[in-house]
């Protein structure tokens, strides 16, 4: 099967950010009711004469100037001739002789690695009006306040091969524009528009395949797709034998096809001739360099910076630097702050996850930069803790709110009140019996447990780490009570004991019992896993008459809840499970899965001791689970 090859080159247009027109005084405000900003000139209106704005001349050198270009100190404006209704003029002012720039390169990077795409030129023109088709009304209606506003057409050679060189070529172009502030580079608005020229032919060959023109690619995404479609609609033709016609293409998005428009013209076609109504264009070595001298940090050099100077890694370097805007409100950020990487983590944590929440660009966010430095210095001052610290800046983000005020406004400053704290950590103690067990009993895991539970208590009213040393003190003044030291006494008495699975009837455990006895004499304790063992033991022991063996086990029930009421010694102690806590957290884990959060691995469910000597607790929980009793 023969193997094919992709070949891509690109006419780019790059609607300049100039406030006026290019040949005009007329406003390039997006957005304005249809042809409100058009004057004679514009609209092609007999004799009118065009005036180039001189800033159209400076964007273009400084745009060639980044793309490695050389500058044409001679050059000169033309007349495209064609007819079409958004063209007023019936010919559009351009360039083709002497383009302001030419052979110029730049660098990409795609998962194969760099690559260097080269430019043929880019020349300076105006745009034409826009066509809006009214389907209901079956008919065209024109809108001419884009017609006039300034263009650069960046012209590259046929160098790409794929769809993400392609991709890779146009964020390269946009991030460059944007950072020298010659456009805005929006899809969406048309103020970057790309035509794809492409042909395929067999690998290995040396002569280009005949090329069609794709338009009507509004977003990245449709670029993608229309290559992709075009790619495998002309190989098919090719392996039919049949010819690929030479045309312009409009692609839809919608269908994911394309269809043909017209004939694809050569430059004979349009009749080019020199403007006559535009002297020629003399560039100074002087103005060039001092344009040059002029030129902004781009992406790359900033990247490298923010490595060296804040020590950032690559990765967080790369995002802040996608966008110059949101760079620029970093580095005041980081300025104000003193922290560098503190700030980095909040424009890649916060700033960037609500730009994607609300849907927002990021060139749109506005914040002040004092007051996200003021909230990052509150929290590393512990006035404030990180949690509500995130929820202030939604605030701040929303509305650029003074995140000092606020806090103290609504009691969300870090109160170090040792009385709050004692109190909420006795009730949270008292709240949770089972945790506080096994905390007591060693299990360290359970510490976390607590300090969640204080944290969402207090609402961050006091710093973790302040919570954390209250409990070490209360967890150590705990553990020399005389019920928990007894019962750790208790559970290590005796390493030989016997273990009676429950899925044995009474009677077979009562003789395992009594061999058990008999086989170890000097037994003192018996450890039952189930609650069917603990009873059938204790019928054993009863039956034995040996109230010297201390009995302890595993689940309670009402049963044997009044087993260790009374005078009875042999049952001392029941370890129960929490049912209630095993099926809350299986399901904030189900949940968690569910929207794709990590789970732990391995959850501890703490238990709850009855003991003994606690009979107050013994009949509270026969008062509870009386009634489950059938």
């Amino acid at each position: 099967m023969k193997q094919y090859e992709t070949v891509i080159g690109l006419e780019v247009h790059v609607e300049l950010a100039t406030k006026t027109k290019i040949f005009c005084g007329c406003s390039t405000e997006f957005g304005g009711a249809p042809n409100t900003h058009t004057c004679p000139v514009c609209t092609g209106m007999p004799g009118s004469l065009p005036v180039l704005n001189k800033k159209v001349v400076e964007f273009a050198i400084k745009a060639g100037l980044a793309a490695n270009c050389h500058i044409h100190q001679y050059c000169k404006f033309d007349r495209k001739n064609y007819f079409y209704p958004d063209n007023p003029q019936n010919y559009q002012i351009s360039q083709l002789y002497l383009p302001i720039c030419y052979d110029g390169t730049v660098e990409i990077e795609t998962s194969a690695g760099k690559k260097t795409v080269r430019i043929h030129e880019m020349h300076m023109e105006e745009d034409a009006g826009k066509l809006i088709h009214d389907e209901w009304e079956d008919c065209s209606l024109v809108d001419y306040n884009r017609s006039g506003v300034p263009l650069i057409e960046i012209v590259s050679e046929p160098d790409m091969r794929s769809s993400e060189e392609v991709i890779a070529y146009l964020e390269k172009l946009r991030c460059m524009m944007q950072y020298l502030g010659v456009s805005d580079c929006k899809l969406q608005e048309g103020s970057m528009r790309a035509d794809v020229n492409l042909s395929v032919r067999e690998v290995g060959s040396e002569t280009f395949g005949t090329r069609t023109e794709m338009k009507n690619l509004n977003s990245f995404k449709a670029i993608a797709r229309a290559i992709e479609g075009e790619r495998e609609r002309q190989i098919e033709l090719i392996e039919e034998g049949r010819a690929v016609v030479q045309e312009t293409r409009r692609w839809d998005d919608n269908k994911e096809s394309s269809h043909a428009m017209r004939s694809k013209e050569d430059a004979k076609d349009y009749r080019y001739f020199p403007d006559p109504d535009l002297p020629p264009i003399h560039i100074s070595d002087a103005w060039i360099e001092e344009l040059r001298e002029s030129q902004p940090e781009l992406r790359e050099e900033k990247q490298l910076r923010y490595q060296s100077e804040y020590d950032l890694p690559a990765y967080d370097a790369g995002i802040l630097t996608e966008s110059r805007h949101l760079s620029m409100l970093f580095e005041e950020v980081a300025k104000l702050c003193g922290s560098p990487k503190k700030a980095a983590n909040w424009f890649m944590g916060e700033v960037l996850r609500l730009t994607k929440d609300k849907g927002m660009d990021v060139e749109k966010v506005s914040f002040t930069p004092e007051h996200l430095a003021d909230l990052i210095q509150m929290v590393e001052k512990k006035e404030v803790s990180a949690q509500n610290a995130k929820k202030v800046f939604e605030k701040v983000f929303e509305e650029d709110i003074d995140p000092v005020s606020y806090i103290e406004e609504h009691g969300l400053k870090i109160v170090e009140d040792t009385g709050l704290l004692n109190d909420t950590l006795q009730k949270i103690l008292e709240e949770n019996p089972g945790p506080l067990e096994e905390l007591l009993g060693g299990k360290e895991k359970v510490f976390g447990f607590f300090v969640g539970k204080m944290m969402r208590e207090l609402k961050g009213k006091a710093s973790p780490d302040a919570v954390r040393e209250a409990l070490v003190k209360e967890v150590e003044k705990r553990k020399n009570t005389v019920n928990y030291r007894r019962i750790n006494i208790m559970v290590t008495v005796n390493k030989n004991y016997l273990k009676l699975p429950g899925s044995y009837l009474f009677s077979t455990i009562a003789k395992k019992v009594a061999a058990y006895q008999e086989a170890n004499p000097d037994v003192q304790m018996i450890w039952c896993w189930n609650q069917t063992s603990l009873l059938g033991c204790a019928a054993a022991l009863e039956n034995a008459q040996r109230s010297d063996i201390v009995l302890m086990g595993t689940d309670m029930s009402v049963e044997l809840a009044k087993d260790m009421q009374g005078d009875s010694i042999k049952l001392q102690a029941i370890t129960t499970q929490m049912p209630y806590e095993m099926g809350y957290q299986a399901v904030e884990n189900a949940v968690k899965a569910v929207k794709g959060e990590d789970v732990e691995k391995e959850v501890m469910i703490p238990t709850y001791t009855y003991t003994k000597e606690n009979q107050d607790e013994i009949q509270t929980y026969i008062d509870e689970h009386q009634d489950l009793v059938g």
